[in-house]
């Protein structure tokens, strides 16, 4: 607000305020010294107000007048002036990109957390980490207080006192496993500065006054609800509804994703029907065999504890980490043979579109490029000399020596899981000084939907 020496009245200019902060170090603690700051008109008087918050609450008011006193009041003011209000800057720790967030299971969005002022270390080091950590609310609550937040700072970003001005990504997956056709949901991210923060306690337990709205959508999602990959009796159904005819005897490779540790492979001793099943995921490997006696139903070797599984009478559900299902139906009877067989179903999660592999082909909606070979060659599905049996296809995804699952030897040179972004909507690992996990994944399954307000 300027008013010049030639005018009786007010009129505008850009004074461009800035705000520039000074550390303190004293005996007792760490202090910051603000000071608002600006060059006026050399031909103006300036009248202007400066309001400190910290969060949401007043700091402290103060009002400089120009001398001579032009105006009796503050009203007087009002009335006789117009006033300009700068917009308020932010100082602390602020995100820098607000907008809304959508979650569609193909990119991962970051958001940047940035300190706009600098923060004291412990006396002798210069290279602390003050970290910021990710509230997520829980399922029956939308509201945040700083009773739920005091130990739910476990993933966010670390802000290293050396680069205390650069902005700090926090990158946000959507759950990978998400089979469920859901609308898009929202969720509010909150974020909090460590707990404790002695060498500078005005930063520590503070609640950011910016929150990060994310939309997490379907696609994808409907994607691959609808799709299933199916081996029973002598053919196998793909994901994108290719129908052939196996007639193998032997152990073939049902499924495989490219991506992640997980396979299923399934046996024959007959051209007409599938009589054994092994499931695996890192060096988990769980194992359905009807082809001999005694029959096995078993979880064989379970040493990395990730697959999970569910029985009962007539049927076996198994879980991979990556969300992906098997359902085994296990006691069917072949009356034409006088045998056992079992009816396998894969149903695919989102890892698995474009990273799937095997009998069940390429989990993308076309189904003339299922029939993918192990060298990534590709074989068309109608052939004339194949009449609905690719052979070449599938000698080519017979189980080698080495990959059997059925086979001990086999199973101790598996791999271990590796479950890298298969987490819910947090991580796992616990809030420290330094070394915080800057990625959190997300849930439509795992997030509470609150009203927009």
């Amino acid at each position: 607000m300027i008013l010049s020496r030639n005018f009786p009245h007010a009129a505008y200019s850009t004074l461009d305020p800035t705000v520039e902060v000074e550390r303190m170090i004293e005996s007792l603690g760490n202090k910051l010294h603000f000071y608002c700051k600006f060059t006026p008109n050399p031909d103006a008087n300036v009248l202007y107000t400066v309001e400190w918050y910290h969060g949401i609450n007043t700091l402290a008011t103060k009002l400089k007048e120009s001398d001579p006193l032009l105006f009796m009041s503050w009203d007087d003011f009002k009335n006789k002036t117009s006033l300009t209000e700068d917009d308020i800057p932010s100082i602390g720790i602020v995100i820098l990109n607000k907008t809304d967030i959508h979650l569609d299971g193909l990119t991962s969005p970051t958001i940047y957390i940035q300190s706009t002022i600098p923060f004291a270390c412990p006396t002798g080091t210069e290279n602390c980490v003050l970290n910021v950590g990710v509230y997520i609310p829980s399922a029956s609550n939308c509201s945040v207080s700083v009773e739920d937040m005091q130990s739910s700072s476990q993933c966010g970003v670390g802000i290293p006192k050396r680069e205390w001005e650069r902005p700090q990504p926090l990158a946000i997956d959507l759950e990978t496993g998400i089979k469920a056709s859901v609308s898009p949901v929202a969720m509010e991210l909150h974020l909090k500065t460590i707990e404790r923060f002695l060498s500078h306690r005005i930063f520590e337990n503070h609640i950011l006054p910016d929150k990060v709205k994310l939309y997490v959508s379907s696609l994808n999602v409907d994607f691959v609800h609808q799709k299933a990959c199916n081996a029973a009796w002598d053919y196998v159904h793909t994901f994108d509804m290719l129908n052939y005819w196996i007639k193998t005897i032997g152990n073939l490779i049902m499924y495989r994703n490219k991506r992640y540790q997980i396979e299923v492979q399934v046996k024959s001793v007959s051209y007409y029907s599938i009589c054994g099943v092994a499931v695996r995921a890192g060096r988990d490997v769980f194992i359905v065999d009807k082809c001999q006696t005694p029959n096995i139903v078993r979880m064989d070797q379970y040493l990395d504890a990730v697959l999970k599984w569910k029985m009962s009478e007539d049927r076996i559900e198994i879980t991979l980490p990556t969300g992906s299902k098997i359902n085994i139906a296990n006691e069917t009877w072949n009356y034409y043979l006088g045998e056992r067989w079992i009816n396998v179903t894969v149903y695919p999660s989102l890892t698995d579109p474009d990273e799937s592999l095997g009998l069940c082909g390429n989990c993308d909606g076309n189904k003339w490029n299922d029939l993918i070979r192990r060298d990534g060659s590709l074989q068309h599905p109608y052939l004339e000399s194949d009449w609905g049996h690719p052979s070449d296809f599938i000698q080519d995804w017979v189980v080698k020596d080495g990959e059997d699952l059925f086979k001990a030897s086999s199973r101790v040179t598996l791999s271990k899981w590796h479950d890298e972004n298969i987490s819910l909507c947090s991580c796992n690992k616990p809030m420290r000084l330094t070394n915080i996990e800057s990625r959190i994944t997300c849930s439509p399954g795992r997030i509470q939907v609150c009203e927009d307000t």
